[in-house]
């Protein structure tokens, strides 16, 4: 095989595999985003950590009657302290009217129609998400002791809107808090929310599909160009 060949199916190669881990980047049409993330990168025992829930609907319909559950009953090493709606000063606080989420980061406001929470459960209901809007839940939890913590996973069922109203569950995954005995300086920058940009497919075709080619071309003129 010439030179030149060899040359020229690496580029291709490597285009092709550019494209891959770009398409890969971006989250597509007809996806909902369900995650939490940390606000700070640690705390001290004794205080709050701060924590927020997220869903960012890029499906083609609004979603209803969404419902999330975190339980730290396995966790004995965390509690809840406070939410959105309310601090725990006794058992338990009940949120019975419903109120507005947070806007903050662009987050939309949305009804809460309930909640509950004690120091091991917390568990709310959204009446709705609309399609193309993102929803925001901040939480806080405690430990008395310092180390590292793994928190529990989050759990949401809400319906799709369609005909049938079809229940789905979504499960999103644990997070490794870290609290310290002295003081420690807050982390200042935003969090990561992980939701990535919704881009349609006809772009991302037309961005990333046509790179290899457009790259394989122009290799190709340069090889030839110096074959001559």
């Amino acid at each position: 095989m010439r030179k030149s060949s060899r040359y020229l199916i690496l580029t291709m190669l490597i285009s092709s595999i550019l494209f891959v881990t770009t398409i890969t980047g971006y989250i597509p049409e007809n996806e909902l985003i369900f995650d939490q993330a940390l606000m700070v990168e640690s705390a001290p025992i004794n205080t709050n950590f701060s924590i927020v829930i997220f869903v960012k609907n890029f499906l083609n319909y609004s979603i209803t009657d969404i419902t999330v559950t975190v339980n730290l009953t396995d966790v004995s090493a965390l509690s809840f302290t406070s939410c959105d709606f309310g601090v725990l000063s006794g058992e338990n606080v009940t949120l019975n009217t419903t109120m507005q989420s947070s806007s903050e980061y662009g987050f939309t406001s949305t009804n809460i129609t309930y909640g509950y929470m004690t120091a091991d459960v917390l568990t709310f209901n959204v009446s709705q998400i609309v399609n193309g809007t993102k929803f925001a839940f901040y939480f806080n939890v405690t430990a008395e002791q310092e180390g590292l913590v793994q928190f529990t996973e989050a759990e949401m069922s809400y319906y799709d809107n369609w005909g049938d109203l079809i229940e789905i569950q979504e499960v999103v995954g644990v997070l490794q808090l870290r609290f310290t005995s002295g003081k420690i300086d807050w982390d200042p920058l935003v969090p990561y929310w992980n939701e990535g940009d919704e881009i349609k497919i006809g772009w991302a075709w037309i961005l990333f599909g046509l790179s290899p080619i457009i790259i394989a071309i122009i290799s190709s003129v340069v090889l030839y160009i110096r074959r001559r």
